[in-house]
């Protein structure tokens, strides 16, 4: 119905059952565990990709498991992987290149098995050497305005990503110029973020409860 939001089961599933792995676990073998986890769900996914289509293996709830779990790996590790800076930039420009020459090929081979089981590690791959690029170059932002609007920005992150379809679906119907169409998407997908972020998602945010140290 509104497909966007296919990883919502995802998340949710994820959250029941993750805090099962927890409490069997100690801070010995926590970890291990979770690496074990997601390679088991890896070996999983060689052999579905035999099974199911394309579509059902990028947002099937217990195929995409290892997307959030690879979340949680890498956060641990975030220290150790950043003081391998050099390791991370040539990661970045590889995997990059590897996705940008390349998509038109995995997207017409979306079908084949291995095809598709690459293309998702290929993705989790390159959005991990990317967050930690980001992650790297943020102490070079010094320009106040500018770290004001990235912070905007990535607050408003998420509503972006539940109304951005819309809108390409809506503009690419109307059938303007290129030009047009890309300076009115951008300008409704950052109004409609803003308004949906502010009187939406924070006053919700607002209401957890708070942590006591």
């Amino acid at each position: 119905y509104y497909p966007v939001v296919w990883h919502l089961s995802i998340e949710e599933f994820f959250y029941l059952i993750f805090p099962l792995i927890i409490i069997t676990s100690n801070n010995e073998n926590f970890i291990s565990r979770a690496i074990y986890i997601f390679g088991g769900i890896i070996i999983v996914k060689i052999f579905f990709s035999y099974i199911v289509d394309a579509n059902f293996f990028r947002t099937g709830t217990l195929l995409r498991f290892d997307a959030i779990l690879l979340g949680f790996i890498i956060a641990h590790f975030k220290d150790y992987l950043l003081s391998k800076k050099k390791l991370i930039f040539i990661s970045f420009i590889f995997f990059t290149s590897v996705y940008l020459f390349n998509s038109n090929f995995f997207i017409d081979g979306r079908d084949v098995p291995y095809l598709k089981f690459i293309f998702i590690l290929l993705m989790q791959v390159t959005s991990t050497v990317v967050m930690l690029v980001f992650i790297l170059m943020e102490p070079l932002i010094t320009n106040k305005n500018f770290r004001k609007f990235s912070l905007l920005i990535s607050e408003q992150a998420y509503s972006i990503y539940l109304f951005h379809m819309i809108l390409i679906y809506i503009l690419k119907k109307l059938n303007y110029s290129v030009f047009f169409s890309s300076s009115v998407y951008i300008i409704l997908c950052f109004l409609i973020s803003t308004l949906v972020y502010k009187f939406f998602e924070k006053p919700i945010m607002k209401l957890r409860p708070k942590i006591i140290n």
